[in-house]
């Protein structure tokens, strides 16, 4: 497992200095410092071992900031985590259920069964509701977050699932969250209106 942090949370954490070559620090992990940009990869991260409750007081610090910005800037920043996190494992699957699906029924199918509590259905030719039973953010389910704002990358992920495996534009529209209040997630993806069908 991979984990990207802000450089300089471990490094002040456990005061070490910035540096622009791998450092070791210990059973933990690896430490890469990209070119001064602050940004490091943990490696083979026993998540068990790192520090729990410095993690939630960061995350906290940052959701703090980001209620501090505006709504613009705020999307900007969230969309791009989406994006990230799409990256990082559930555009593939998307991509993987659009390879295996003859139509676009066939692929909603193939994602509720590679998502499970998902509900993925076409309401009309250029609209998919997605519906989650439960909140699948990593953030959210390890107690980092629990702000409602998250679900904005949320909005960026299914965004950038749909693009990359579709080849077209969308756009994501959030109805109700559960960090919101709701009893589930719900989104509308539009489809563009020149899209092919399948």
């Amino acid at each position: 497992m991979y984990l990207l942090i802000p450089l300089f949370t471990i490094m002040v954490k456990k005061r070490y200095p910035l540096k622009d070559r791998e450092e070791d620090i210990g059973e933990k992990a690896d430490i890469w410092s990209l070119n001064g940009f602050g940004i490091i990869l943990v490696r083979e991260v026993d998540m068990d071992r790192v520090d729990e409750e410095f993690l939630r007081y960061w995350f906290g610090g940052f959701i703090k900031g980001m209620e501090n910005v505006d709504e613009k800037s705020q999307e900007t920043v969230l969309r791009a985590c989406g994006v990230a996190c799409a990256q990082s494992y559930t555009e593939q699957v998307f991509q993987e259920a659009k390879q295996n699906s003859e139509d676009l029924q066939g692929f909603l199918t193939q994602l509720a069964r590679r998502f499970r509590g998902a509900r993925y259905e076409s309401t009309d030719e250029h609209t998919i509701s997605v519906r989650y039973r439960n909140c699948g953010c990593d953030l959210v389910i390890n107690g980092w977050v629990k702000s409602p704002m998250l679900c904005k990358c949320s909005a960026g992920n299914l965004q950038r699932n749909f693009e990359a495996s579709l080849g077209i534009p969308v756009q994501v529209k959030l109805i109700s969250s559960i960090l919101g209040g709701g009893k589930e997630c719900v989104f509308e993806v539009l489809l563009c209106e020149e899209h092919e069908q399948f």
